[in-house]
């Protein structure tokens, strides 16, 4: 039993890692596509005759999560009395991506004076087709990853295995000095493979 523990820790970490790095690819996109609808919002607001002001105290009511608390903090920062180009200069250095993207867009069409709507709408495109980009190199590596964490599964699959079908391996393996070295050694080198494989896959798609 102590044995089936030592091989299953580490595969229930690694399924822990990979479902929270999943959790937030998705929560990354999700941001990226509120501010895609934001931008849209933005610029039909400015169309329609509003200024960026208005247009941004406008969406703060539609918008929620990550999108909606950064439309929060920079309308206190406006409502305070803060100047727009500062506010906006703050909002730049938001933590989400997209949505700092955004605003440095709307911060230089204020600042040209030229058509606000249309830079913002260039910033939107720029933010869609990183999308689709990264939504390529995902396909695309998909199949590499499949097959680095079914390697790194193998050996602790078998393992657990023959500890099953003979009860004397895991004997062998907890019982004797030898044993317990290969042991964790195995689980030691088996988890160096799965992060030096993943780095190979995470470069390859730089």
């Amino acid at each position: 039993m102590s044995v089936l523990v030592v091989l299953l820790v580490p595969a229930a970490i690694a399924v822990a890692v990979v479902l929270r790095r999943s959790s937030d690819r998705r929560a990354g996109r999700d941001a990226t596509l509120a501010v895609l609808t934001l931008g849209g919002d933005l610029a039909r607001s400015v169309r329609s005759g509003c200024t960026l002001v208005e247009a941004l105290a406008s969406a703060r009511e539609h918008h929620h999560g990550i999108v909606g608390g950064e439309l929060e903090v920079l309308h206190a920062r406006l409502v305070r009395g803060g100047d727009l180009d500062h506010v906006l200069g703050v909002a730049a250095r938001s933590d989400c991506a997209p949505f700092a993207q955004l605003v440095r867009a709307c911060r230089l069409g204020v600042a040209s004076a030229g058509d606000l709507a249309t830079v913002v709408d260039g910033a939107v495109a720029s933010i869609s087709d990183e999308i689709e980009l990264s939504d390529e190199t995902r396909s695309l590596t998909t199949q590499a990853w499949t097959s680095v964490w079914a390697l790194a599964a193998l050996p602790l699959v078998g393992a657990a295995v023959f500890t099953l079908v003979d009860p004397r391996v895991a004997d062998v393996l907890v019982s004797t000095g030898p044993g317990r070295v290969c042991l964790v050694a195995g689980v030691v080198l088996d988890g160096a493979g799965l992060w030096g494989a993943g780095r190979l896959v995470r470069r390859a798609v730089r």
